[in-house]
């Protein structure tokens, strides 16, 4: 009996083997069925969804202390509560107190600007955006105070690093760094006030007193300035945008065109073109070329003379790659006789002050050398704007710290100033300029008239026919464009170097210069 209890144990241990089989292959099929069911994958497609949604909105920060789960809820960003009475408390204490840490000297150099034209710019930016006064927020908390936020976009500005650099010392946040940086530089380049003292375009005085500078600094009548161009690397360029601004750096950059005085006060800039353009594209498409065509700069010139011959119209010095134009004076590519060598010698030196312009304001102002971090042009075109209004504002410092004869040199000139006064004497070109230009009109209107081409009749058709503000722009620039009055400049102003330096021989004729 034992026996046939025991082979009926040992036959039951393979049917219960043979059930739980079965019962797992079941459950498998189950799990499979539901595993493709489209309820099921629906399911997991919008789990999968949501998971990359949060993981894509949500980047983790240092100020996470429990790091970031990918697969998890995204966790709350941490609260900082700024100290903002703090700095305002350090601010006051270091620069502005009554007996700050650091001295004026020290304030200058930190900040590129001295303490009174800073004191002077807070409350021009106050009158000018509710921004840079005290304001509370939504809890009735102070914000930062306008010193404290000035200070902070300037800082950033002059040393060219992150936004969050010096959230330790002035307590605000990277964004709120931001705004104040993008809120002064707007208003340094767009307020009034401001704009009419620093960043004004040249008036007759300026001119007259430009080429008194110049004269007395080269020696050479007529000339307004220096012109060049210079490129900034721009670090945040899309990448849709990257062909058309990289240039023979390699890099992506933006075209600075300006023009410098012997002073280094730059009184034209243009700014926002692509690497990809050299220095005839953006001059071709400068607005300095915009006011010579359309007879807004002939408003400056006026009669001077270079070894006794007499010119009409102001000169810049321009490096090789720019046109032979009537108010552009270059330096000898291939200089083989001595009046050549000493000619562009001098040229070139002259024109170094527009370099000098670029070197000071690069090493003020960090920001300009480094990969500028923006992506929009609109806001690095602010912030040059900005950058060469606080050049500017320092070039004035300095010159009144100079302590030279005319300190009050770039300010506004009144016009009843009897030193500068532009009259009309008959020795401005600007005031005859559109009489003359609809002279030279009529002239070649009768020319045409009385030609015996058997065209001239439909070319005076044609000319008739075009606006009269185009014939004045077309005028304008054939005599910009002028060759010979291209070669009469610079002849006579290698004639004036060398008889400055050599004189004349016995019989009172010029030195034969051609010899090596």
């Amino acid at each position: 009996m034992n026996t046939n209890m025991l082979m009926q144990g040992l036959g039951c241990a393979p049917t219960i083997a043979l059930m739980m089989h079965i019962a797992s292959v079941q459950e498998a099929d189950n799990q499979t069925r539901d595993l493709f069911c489209p309820s099921a994958i629906a399911y997991r497609v919008a789990d999968e969804v949501n998971r990359l949604t949060r993981k894509r909105h949500y980047q983790p920060t240092e100020e996470d202390e429990d790091g970031y789960d990918e697969d998890g809820p995204p966790k709350k960003k941490k609260y900082i509560r700024y100290d903002r009475e703090r700095a305002y408390g350090c601010v006051m204490d270091d620069y502005l107190g009554p007996t700050p840490t650091f001295d004026d000297r020290q304030f200058e150099r930190f900040f590129r600007i001295t303490r009174q034209i800073f004191e002077w710019l807070v409350t021009e930016l106050a009158a000018y955006d509710r921004f840079w006064t005290v304001l509370y927020d939504c809890t009735h908390r102070r914000s930062n105070m306008p010193v404290v936020k000035c200070l902070a976009a300037l800082k950033l500005v002059c040393y060219g690093i992150s936004f969050s650099a010096f959230q330790d010392y002035f307590q605000m946040g990277e964004s709120t760094a931001r705004q104040c940086v993008q809120k002064l530089m707007h208003a340094l380049v767009e307020d009034e006030n401001i704009q009419s003292i620093y960043l004004r375009p040249p008036s007759a005085a300026d001119a007259k007193r430009l080429e008194d500078l110049h004269f007395r600094k080269h020696g050479i009548h007529g000339m307004f300035g220096s012109l060049d161009v210079n490129q900034l690397k721009w670090g945040n360029c899309p990448t849709s945008q990257r062909g058309q601004h990289v240039g023979r750096s390699g890099d992506p950059t933006l075209g600075l065109e300006v023009v410098a005085d012997y002073n280094l006060w730059i009184w034209h800039w243009c700014f926002g073109w692509p690497g990809s353009l050299n220095d005839i594209n953006i001059w071709e498409k400068s607005t300095l070329l915009t006011s010579l065509i359309d007879g807004s700069f002939a408003k400056l010139d006026f009669l001077y003379q270079i070894n006794g011959e007499t010119f009409t119209k102001l000169f810049f010095l321009v490096d090789g790659i720019y046109p032979a134009l009537a108010r552009f004076l270059q330096a000898v590519k291939m200089p083989l006789t001595r009046i050549d060598r000493g000619f562009t010698k001098w040229q070139e030196g002259s024109r170094k002050d527009v370099e000098r312009g670029f070197g000071i304001l690069e090493k003020k102002f960090l920001c300009l050398v480094h990969a500028i971090q923006l992506f929009a042009v609109e806001d690095i075109y602010y912030v040059v704007g900005g950058c060469i209004c606080l050049h500017n504002m320092m070039v004035q410092h300095r010159i009144s710290q100079d302590q030279i004869d005319e300190d009050n040199f770039y300010n506004t000139v009144s016009k009843m100033d009897p030193q500068y006064k532009h009259t009309d004497d008959g020795n401005s070109d600007s005031d005859m300029d559109d009489v003359e230009t609809a002279i030279a009109i009529a002239a070649e209107d009768a020319r045409l008239e009385n030609s015996n081409d058997p065209d001239a009749e439909e070319k005076l058709r044609k000319l008739q026919s075009m606006p009269l503000s185009l014939r004045y722009k077309e005028w304008r620039w054939n005599k910009l464009a002028d060759i010979d009055e291209h070669v009469r400049l610079r002849d006579a102003v290698k004639n004036q170097l060398w008889k400055e330096k050599h004189g004349d021989d016995e019989d009172g004729n010029e030195i034969d210069h051609r010899i090596f």
